[in-house]
């Protein structure tokens, strides 16, 4: 029996469809799997090549965005982003990474806005709750960030940097006991996490328990023997167990590994005038003073980036499509 015209027509549409959808999910395939390669490049084109199939493609927009904020070409990644949400406002990963992309280029309060519009659509998005957390912090709003940030740690109790995070936030709240049990978390699920270590070591000079500080930098120095960070955290635990030769050498071995270091020279200069060393402390107070003005070490370092760029399989149940 022979097909009519209009008959033969709708065939050829249907299978052009079909054609259509499976070239895009090809392409969207290519695309992820170049990103998950580390070759944002190539997704780049992968995923350029599926938008000409279907422009309105919301995995095509995001995955174009990854690969774009994995380059650091953030102005083109972020209008991709805000394309993608537009398409697929669901999407918690979309508004997650606009939030990344967002903050690196200095629009915190928008940032802010992104990673609160992930969490409200997955509370339990780890990711989204730390980044959320950790620009909470920046912005010195520590207790909206030990929120978003012990949220991070009930969905996710096995990030070690979520316990690190949160450590960060509490020991920025004087909250040291919490911190310090919480920096432990991170070191047991993370061996030689030589950030926490120090940061402990640090909280754990503050609390007035140099000996405990003292063996927390020597496994830090232990980690990594080169980290200038390590020697001054075990000068400050010597100096504070008394034995002031002991944190001489180690603020002079920060010295060796970061000549330009004034506040190891104070220390060591400090130290020099309560052993009633003046004229030595003298000269390298005056050797600080050459170098460069004080700029205050930081008691607690910073959060690390760990901004997570989630990565959608297509045809994943997450997908939109």
């Amino acid at each position: 029996m022979t097909m009519n015209r209009k008959a033969r027509r709708a065939a050829n549409t249907s299978a052009g469809s079909m054609g259509s959808q499976e070239q895009l999910r090809q392409w969207l395939a290519q695309a992820l799997a170049a990103l998950n390669q580390n070759n944002p490049v190539m997704a780049a084109r992968a995923a350029q090549a599926a938008l000409a199939v279907n422009s309105n493609a919301p995995e095509a927009h995001y995955l174009l965005a990854t690969a774009k904020l994995l380059q650091g070409r953030l102005e083109e990644a972020i209008p991709l982003y805000r394309r993608t949400v537009a398409l697929a406002p669901s999407l918690a990963e979309a508004h997650n990474n606009l939030g990344i992309a967002l903050e690196r280029t200095g629009q915190l309060d928008d940032a802010l806005q992104s990673y609160r519009n992930a969490v409200a659509l997955r509370s339990r998005y780890a990711e989204a709750q730390t980044n959320l957390g950790n620009l909470l912090l920046t912005r010195g709003q520590s207790s909206d960030a030990i929120t978003a940030l012990r949220a991070a740690i009930a969905a996710d109790a096995s990030r070690a940097e979520g316990w690190y995070n949160l450590a960060n936030a509490l020991a920025r709240a004087d909250q040291l006991v919490e911190a310090e049990g919480a920096y432990k978390q991170a070191i047991a699920k993370r061996s030689g996490f030589i950030e926490a270590l120090n940061n402990l070591s640090t909280l754990l000079s503050k609390m007035g328990r140099a000996a405990e500080a003292e063996a927390v930098s020597h496994q830090a120095v232990r980690v990594n023997p080169n980290l200038p960070e390590s020697h001054f955290n075990l000068g400050d635990a010597l100096r504070g167990a008394g034995r002031l030769n002991d944190a001489i050498a180690a603020y002079r071995r920060v010295i060796a590994l970061r000549p330009g270091d004034t506040e190891a020279r104070i220390a060591i200069g400090n130290i020099l005038l309560a052993q009633s060393r003046a004229d030595e402390a003298r000269a390298i107070f005056q050797e600080a003073q050459r170098l460069r003005p004080v700029a205050k070490r930081p008691a607690i370092k910073n959060p690390a980036d760990f901004s997570a760029l989630l990565l959608l399989a297509p045809g994943a149940a997450n997908t939109p499509m």
